[in-house]
């Protein structure tokens, strides 16, 4: 995918290690600026991408960010439901995480004990 595109072709080994390191150097304006430049390519499309981006946001705790990513991707898989979810628990969005979760087309046993240990954490079971 990133070979149809020549300006990517330089950065196409460095991309991975890109939101993995907004993520621990807690850059959070980096990681927007990536984000929006990710969006302006090809490479949004692929799941691994959509979803890496999507997780620096989580990682920092910026639910807003991380779910116009989430709003905004092609295709949504187990992980980027799941990572939406961990995200709103994260901040303590129980409501909004468990309402996703409604939302979820397919649900492992991930999903719902990520839920029940919240839930538990917040004193509802």
């Amino acid at each position: 995918m990133v070979s149809c595109l020549n300006e990517l072709d330089k950065i196409a080994f460095y991309l991975p290690s890109v939101p993995k390191a907004c993520s621990k150097l807690r850059a959070f304006k980096e990681g927007k600026q990536f984000f929006e430049q990710i969006l302006k390519t090809q490479l949004w499309f692929d799941p691994f991408v959509s979803n890496s981006v999507v997780r620096i946001f989580l990682e920092l705790g910026e639910t807003e960010f991380e779910r116009r990513g989430f709003d905004k991707m092609p295709e949504r898989d187990l992980i980027s439901w799941s990572s939406m979810i961990t995200g709103y628990l994260r901040v303590g969005e129980v409501e909004l995480a468990s309402q996703l979760l409604e939302e979820m087309p397919e649900r492992d046993l991930v999903s719902f004990n990520t839920m029940i240990d919240r839930y538990g954490k917040c004193g509802w079971c």
